[in-house]
């Protein structure tokens, strides 16, 4: 598999660069100037980055290809261990699992995309085991507890799969055991999980991350709808659960079937089976409850296809051999049956969204542009938030939503979104491609567009002669805002130069005084913008609350005081 197809995909980037805005700037977000959001959903690995990156300074590129040969390192070690009791045959089941998993294109894909599947990969493997183990030996120190809470914080969703399963394992541990031991070490867990909800709460105002409002994902209003038996959404969500589980092989499992009357399943391995079903079995409901998963509909529940190889491993770990060799004629036709539909499992190579060297040329683009005309810090409207938000060099007004909340929650209001579009916002250069050109469609055919910038360069694609026909003005390219060429000299680019010249406030005041118009109350939009740019370096110099305290009469200044002190 070409690793140009799947390694280092762009939203991969998008949670580093969070963890190295709170590094470099002491704030969530994606931006140097604000504002805090919360546009990822893996809170292990914005963790994981954040100390990395402030230890080491490593990019995303270093990351990436660390976290890919770490969690599969760890994810082979969790399971060989839960084969250690025979290590010829447990090492050898070990390797089929290997080549299993590697021969899956979207798991192999997604494991070293740089997004958090790796990470859940290998605690999914290591929770499996520790649990294993647990049941075996009757010993679960409580530390064990620290590792369930670390697990169910590697994605936010990820409480929905993992909490099931931990909650069978205290019951199976203490019927199996006579000891409630297990449901203080599962609460330990749970109570961690907690305080970081609680923590995230308080930090970012809001139990929903910005991803899913983004989305559009409302797991409470799904959950409703399968309760009501809301058929509609029952057939699309079964369809796309049923899809789920062909991609992860569940199909394997039925020659596997035929193997459990010759197993003889120790408690263990007996609970590491059940555990493995269960995963298997929400990766189903996952659509039903959190809708199909943006880039890939299975990209949230690889880890299924390791539960899938999991639980054969342990079928055939499990059956003794020598005793019940009428076992072997079974094992044979079910040899016979994976080798007939082994076609269906190597599903054509996929080309994951999306590659990582597309936004090189924008970040080339806007940096001559910012320094052809002297600019400070410009912002850059795009649709995609990775690479160009991890480097640090602009402010970003993201278009894909993830990004920027003001627009997240305008998401729905294409009309509300253009204007503050343009009363407000009025982004110095934006890039478009592709589908977002339709769907913001809206702003790009509003005749201002033209007014108010210029194209860097522009193209029309087949996409869009094919699907914007309703659109003919709209284009793909970047643009750029006339106000801010140097020979245009407009009071934004006089204020900008004068900020760059010698940060102070005084500028700030005479520019305030001049554009406050009662009968036009974004007039002085521009002075926000450009205070926008400078905010890092006034927080530097500890003029920040003196700062924002300038705009307490402004027509917007809730806006405006808002969108400074985010």
């Amino acid at each position: 598999m070409d690793p140009a197809q799947y390694a280092h995909r762009d939203d991969g980037i998008i949670t580093l660069s969070h963890a190295r805005n709170f590094v470099d700037h002491g704030f969530i977000g994606v931006e140097p100037s604000g504002q805090r959001v919360e546009g990822f959903s893996a809170p292990l690995q914005f963790w994981i980055y954040a100390a990395a990156y402030s230890v080491t300074g490593m990019g995303w590129h270093a990351f990436g290809t660390f976290q890919t040969y770490f969690c599969a390192f760890w994810m082979g070690f969790f399971c060989m261990r839960m084969f250690e009791d025979r290590k010829v045959a447990g090492l050898l089941l070990t390797v089929l699992l290997a080549v299993l998993v590697t021969h899956h294109a979207r798991f192999l894909g997604w494991h070293g995309s740089g997004m958090e599947n790796a990470w859940l990969h290998a605690m999914i493997a290591a929770l499996l085991w520790l649990t294993k183990s647990a049941m075996d030996k009757r010993q679960i120190p409580w530390y064990f507890g620290f590792v369930f809470g670390v697990a169910l914080l590697v994605r936010l969703d990820t409480i929905f799969h993992l909490l099931p399963l931990l909650l069978l394992f205290a019951v199976g541990y203490g019927l199996h055991w006579r000891n409630l031991r297990g449901f203080a070490v599962v609460g330990i867990g749970l109570g961690l999980w907690a305080l970081y909800q609680c923590w995230r709460f308080y930090y970012f105002g809001d139990w929903s991350p910005n991803t899913s409002l983004a989305q559009g994902i409302d797991p409470a209003w799904n959950l409703h709808r399968l309760l009501a038996a809301d058929l509609a959404w029952l057939r699309e969500g079964s369809r796309h659960g049923l899809g789920n589980l062909q991609v992860h092989g569940a199909w394997l499992l039925l020659p596997c079937i035929l193997l459990l009357p010759f197993a003889r399943l120790q408690p263990g391995s007996r609970w590491v089976v059940i555990a493995c079903a269960l995963l298997i079995f929400t990766s189903f409901f996952n659509p039903l409850v959190f809708g199909v998963t943006r880039l890939d509909p299975v990209r949230t529940t690889t880890f299924a296809t390791l539960a899938v190889g999991l639980l054969i491993m342990q079928v055939l770990w499990s059956v003794p051999w020598r005793r019940d060799w009428f076992a072997l004629p079974v094992a044979a036709a079910a040899v016979v049956a994976v080798v007939l539909a082994w076609p269906i499992f190597q599903e054509p190579q996929p080309k994951l969204c999306c590659a990582i060297d597309t936004f090189q040329g924008f970040t080339d683009e806007a940096i001559a542009f910012q320094e052809a005309n002297h600019l400070h810090r410009v912002t850059l409207s795009t649709p995609d938030l990775g690479k160009l938000s991890f480097q640090k060099k602009f402010n970003l007004f993201d278009m894909g939503f993830l990004g920027s909340p003001i627009v997240t929650h305008l998401r729905t209001q294409p009309d509300a979104l253009r204007s503050y579009f343009y009363d407000f916002a009025l982004p110095d250069l934006v890039e478009t491609h592709g589908e977002w050109c339709l769907l913001h469609a809206r702003i790009f055919s509003d005749p201002r567009f033209r007014e108010f910038y210029t194209p860097l360069h522009e193209t029309r694609h087949d996409y869009l002669e094919a699907y914007g026909g309703d659109w003919p003005t709209v284009t793909e390219g970047m643009f750029a805002r006339k106000a801010l060429y140097a020979n245009i000299n407009s009071p934004e680019y006089q204020l900008i130069q004068a900020l760059r010249l010698k940060l102070s406030l005084d500028p700030i005041r005479v520019a305030l005084a001049s554009s406050i118009r009662p009968n036009d109350p974004s007039a002085h939009q521009y002075v926000v913008r450009t205070v926008y740019r400078f905010l890092p370096e006034f927080r530097e110099a500890g003029l920040e609350d003196e700062l924002i305290a300038l705009f307490a009469q402004t027509p917007t200044a809730a806006y405006d005081q808002a969108i400074l002190g985010s």
